[in-house]
């Protein structure tokens, strides 16, 4: 508990440098409007013995005007304060969740695996703005909570009787409080799993609609999206059944002890031992009284949830980069753009997908990687673009180690487009041009035409057309020309592609080739090839088997000296017929 505490506040005082002097204020306003809110029963109580039942009516004018400057003292206080004090707690929900962010993206690759993106979601936004709502109600709503603890004093003081019934009263209604909060919080919980499940399956139902009407599966989705709506309909009515119980209770008791407090204040006033102004001053601080206890409980109740808050959101403030940058790390340009990879060793756990393999990629060349699924191909590009380092050896970039050079300048320098590369959900004008900047009509148009994007003339909005999620509005192999067209406009020096080709038609695939054959004039280029035709138009193939270098040579020196490379060159031709 102690080092909890101490990792609450800690992390507490490292998100407010720099808010010190804005949450001063705004706690100091917030306290303003609570003593104007304690001043209002004091004025009513005089305005009641004083004035009217004193016939002291020459004082009700100015009684009058300053109720009127305590409220406008009130108003102005609570909402410039509340304005000051969630602009800077929102500010720190933002670099909180930024910083999270920032960690994520330079995350190890296997995190990703244990991960889902529903968890990683729930943690970044839902606990982030729990952990903070509870930094503001440390240092917000405690100070201007104990405030109004003020009114127990002027309750004792007038009648003490009635004070320690108002608080044992208040004390049950905060044991209410405590006894139902947990069971909503449970459910209220469930409810948004089984929300976050229904919405999960109707994403998926569509996305899945042709196969869906396929196979004829409508009625078993229906029955299997009704049955989720069932379950989640249950829950919805257990937790509202439980809270509006909680609330009636509550309601309850208030009301009760209202009665009681205006029954037993009300003989007082009759046997002389109460004005009617004390006891109507005196309720109006019991309903004020209410309020910090209310909120002190659920803050000391929330505590645990807290702790579950900070220990996941600092799981993830934790996380180590997959990668380490050196300090002195340089940027750099590549002239020639020649890669070396010496001796390199790389291991997922203690499975080896590499083994002392060396290679050379030379400039203004084309190198096909082939080989088996498994053979070590995608790791080998991955390894060149630094999404991890090799266990041992060492990848030379124009004879420069690349562990030696920011992550940021490599990667502009050596770009890897996958086979799956994101078609995300916008227009197709802002897929072909991520990461890009200012990019001219004149390369859009060259992209296009080299990525044989013929199809764009029938979109409805041209470039402006919303592709959908994923690419769901396209074909795959409209997609896979979406993302290579990217890659064009990126223009790196090093184009590493990963099955550029693998959904395409056998003419698309020639055209693509023909661009490849044009970007080696000025870059390096390899290609990890599934398709016979890529392969050949290679100056230099890598065959991979089981992570190491089974042959490099041409196609058909490899053809004719080399039985493994025979072996994948039917592969390949099926794969080609088969494509």
């Amino acid at each position: 508990m102690h080092d909890d505490l101490k990792s609450y506040l800690s992390l507490l005082l490292h998100y407010l440098k720099g808010n010190w002097i804005s949450v001063t204020f705004g706690v100091i306003l917030g306290i303003v409007a609570e003593i104007c809110t304690l001043i209002s029963p004091l004025i009513t109580r005089y305005l009641m013995d004083f004035v009217i039942i004193g016939k002291n009516y020459s004082y009700f004018k100015s009684l009058i005007l300053i109720s009127i400057f305590v409220l406008m003292i009130f108003l102005l206080s609570s909402v410039t304060g509340s304005y000051v004090l969630v602009k800077v707690f929102k500010r720190i929900s933002a670099n909180l969740k930024l910083d999270m962010f920032k960690k994520l993206q330079y995350a190890k690759l296997s995190f990703y695996e244990k991960e889902t993106s529903g968890g990683i979601s729930y943690r970044l936004l839902t606990d982030t703005d729990s952990l903070v709502d509870s930094w503001m109600g440390i240092l917000v709503t405690i100070p201007m909570q104990l405030i109004l603890l003020v009114s127990a004093v002027f309750m004792v003081k007038w009648n003490l009787m009635l004070a320690l019934f108002t608080f044992i009263i208040l004390g049950v209604q905060s044991f209410v409080i405590a006894r139902f909060r947990e069971p909503i919080l449970s459910y209220t919980k469930k409810v948004r799993m089984k929300g976050q499940e229904v919405n999960g399956f109707t994403v998926g139902h569509f996305r899945r609609i042709q196969l869906v009407k396929t196979i004829s599966t409508e009625e078993l989705e229906q029955k299997s999206f009704f049955k989720r709506l069932q379950d989640l309909i249950q829950l919805e009515i257990k937790t509202f059944m439980i809270s509006k119980f909680s609330s009636v209770l509550q309601t309850l008791i208030s009301n009760a002890w209202s009665l009681t407090i205006l029954f037993y204040g009300g003989m007082l006033t009759i046997y002389g031992k109460m004005t009617i102004g004390t006891l109507m001053a005196f309720m109006m601080f019991a309903n004020i009284l209410y309020q910090p206890i209310a909120s002190l409980t659920n803050l000391i109740l929330s505590f645990q949830s807290t702790r579950v808050n900070l220990m996941r959101v600092k799981e993830y403030l934790e996380i180590e980069p997959q990668i380490s940058e050196k300090p002195d790390a340089i940027d750099f340009t590549l002239e020639r753009g020649e890669i070396k990879v010496e001796s390199v060793y790389f291991s997922y756990g203690d499975k080896i997908v590499l083994e002392n393999v060396f290679v050379d990629f030379p400039p203004n060349s084309i190198t096909a990687i082939v080989g088996p699924t498994g053979s070590g191909k995608t790791t080998l590009a991955k390894l060149l673009v630094r999404f991890f380092d090799p266990d041992k050896g060492k990848i030379l970039l124009d004879g420069i180690d690349i562990r030696d050079v920011k992550v940021s300048s490599l990667r502009k320098e050596v770009k890897l487009f996958l086979s799956n590369d994101y078609v995300f959900n916008g227009t197709l004008y802002e897929n072909i041009t991520y990461g890009a900047k200012d990019v001219t009509e004149e390369r859009i148009a060259w992209a296009l035409k080299m990525a044989s994007i013929d199809f764009v003339q029938k979109l409805p909005y041209g470039l402006n057309t919303v592709i959908g999620e994923g690419g769901i509005n396209l074909s795959a192999g409209e997609a896979q020309r979406v993302a290579l067209a990217r890659a064009l406009i990126l223009s790196p020096k090093v184009y590493i592609f990963d099955e550029p080709t693998s959904s395409v038609d056998l003419e698309t695939e020639d055209k693509i080739n023909e661009v490849f054959l044009k970007l080696k004039q000025n870059s390096t280029v390899i290609i990890i090839a599934h398709r016979l035709s890529t392969a050949r138009i290679a100056d230099k193939i890598l065959v991979l088997e089981n992570g190491r270098i089974n042959g490099v040579g041409t196609h058909i020196d490899l053809l004719s000296q080399n039985e493994f490379y025979k072996r994948v060159n039917s592969i390949l031709l099926k794969e080609s017929f088969s494509g």
